[in-house]
């Protein structure tokens, strides 16, 4: 944790004493960016989610300077230097409650990422982290399902000849764009695998490096899979090889930790996710069942 962020938790803190806790309409609030992330720096506004019930609007701004002097609140496009220099900015996402702990409400993974990831600053009755636990919980089919997913299209993606194939069809722009999207898999596959929900793209690659597992070759060559090092086919081909290495690298790891049982990988990965009758593996039983059909 930066300097930075422990002081602004505890300017988050303070400002919740002096102004939200007396609020019964404030159920809890979570520190989110990176005062949540622990990686502030000296110029982060202080960003958090404030759940409300009733959901009074009138409680905090949404995005406001505060002057604890005389306790007002003040645009964030103020030019007052002395306001911009020792007032408090605020971010504030304010949201129901009521409305975000039905069963019904379905969070975005973006939001499952940010609150997930928060620091609860406040929650007096304990609601909001127990609901935070229930809405964000990552279960081991969801893990295995994204995995599956990721695993099956990287195998298309570039498999060996394939980003030839592509580039020598369809030319360099379709050619980056699949590299494009073995990439985004690539990303999926490893928030998938370290149990962590997408954040916003803004913040992704700010998460992305602050995984527990990442492949050694995203450390080593990162920047290469994510844009072509030269616009000719040999940056092409550096780029589809380093996400090749990756692919490799992580589907490795996934053997190691028990994760896929068989020394095949994507075949294991791809049946479970093509399971429906009449595919190549099970195309006898089909056989079967097809002709029984008027018995």
């Amino acid at each position: 944790m930066t300097p930075e962020t422990q002081l602004k938790r505890n300017q988050l803190l303070h400002f919740i004493r002096v102004k939200m806790e007396s609020e019964s309409a404030v159920k809890g609030v979570v520190a989110v960016g990176s005062i949540g992330a622990g990686t502030a720096h000296e110029d982060s506004d202080i960003d958090a989610v404030v759940f409300l019930d009733p959901y009074d609007l009138y409680v905090v701004p949404a995005e406001a300077i505060w002057r604890e002097e005389d306790d007002t609140f003040h645009s964030i496009f103020t030019s007052d230097e002395s306001l911009l220099k020792h007032g408090l900015q605020v971010d504030f996402n304010r949201l129901n409650f009521k409305e975000w702990s039905d069963p019904a409400c379905s969070w975005t993974e973006p939001m499952k990422s940010e609150i997930g990831s928060g620091w609860i600053a406040f929650d007096p009755t304990g609601d909001v982290g127990r609901l935070i636990r229930h809405k964000t919980f990552y279960d081991n089919s969801t893990r295995l399902k994204r995995l599956d997913e990721a695993i099956v299209w990287l195998d298309q993606l570039l498999n060996e000849g394939e980003p030839d194939r592509v580039w020598n069809t369809y030319g360099p722009m379709v050619g980056h764009d699949r590299l494009n999207a073995a990439y985004d898999y690539l990303v999926q596959m490893m928030f998938a695998y370290n149990r962590k929900w997408r954040t916003w793209k803004t913040r992704e690659m700010t998460t992305l490096v602050q995984l527990p597992w990442r492949p050694r070759s995203f450390e080593e060559h990162g920047l290469s899979a994510i844009v072509s090092m030269s616009d000719d086919y040999e940056g092409y081909k550096a780029r589809a090889y380093t996400m090749s290495r990756m692919l490799e690298e992580m589907l490795g790891q996934l053997m190691v930790d028990g994760t896929y049982q068989s020394a095949d990988p994507v075949g294991e990965a791809f049946i479970r996710n093509h399971e429906e009758p009449g595919r190549a593996w099970n195309i006898r039983d089909w056989m079967q069942k097809h002709n029984d059909r008027g018995n």
